[in-house]
């Protein structure tokens, strides 16, 4: 058995597709630590893996595009979350010694 630390990215077009996966994954007995905002504990911890909130730096908008709605600040928003995620898990992850990290391809911060 494999043990994964999945980055998602804070929003529903990106987490949900990723929840069957996960199910799967978790039901053959895989050991997985799903970060992720608040906003999907609920749904995360529904699929056998163990929800492992954000830090406090990572923030979404609940509706609409926020900082996405133009380039400039989507290339912001992205290198800050990447940061925040280096900054808050990396210590933790690499204790915990996964065997496989996944990552959403807006949360290339967790390819380290």
């Amino acid at each position: 058995m494999g043990r994964i630390a999945y980055f998602s990215f804070p929003a529903h077009g990106h987490v949900n597709p990723t929840l069957p996966v996960i199910r799967e994954l978790a039901r053959r007995g895989e050991q997985i630590a799903y970060f992720g905002t608040q906003q999907f504990a609920h749904a995360i911890g529904q699929t056998g893996a163990q929800f492992c909130p954000y830090s406090a730096r990572v923030h979404m908008p609940e509706q609409g595009p926020g900082p996405f709605a133009q380039v400039s600040t989507t290339l912001e928003t992205l290198l800050e979350f990447c940061g925040s995620v280096l900054d808050g898990h990396l210590a933790m992850v690499r204790q915990w010694r996964p065997t496989h990290v996944m990552f959403d391809s807006f949360a290339p911060g967790a390819a380290w």
